[in-house]
């Protein structure tokens, strides 16, 4: 279940990084 994690998070700072 890492893999879930790790794209949940990517996805997250992907999103925040993205909004600057």
């Amino acid at each position: 279940f890492f893999i879930l994690m790790a794209m949940l998070l990517w996805k997250y700072i992907f999103l925040t990084s993205s909004r600057n």
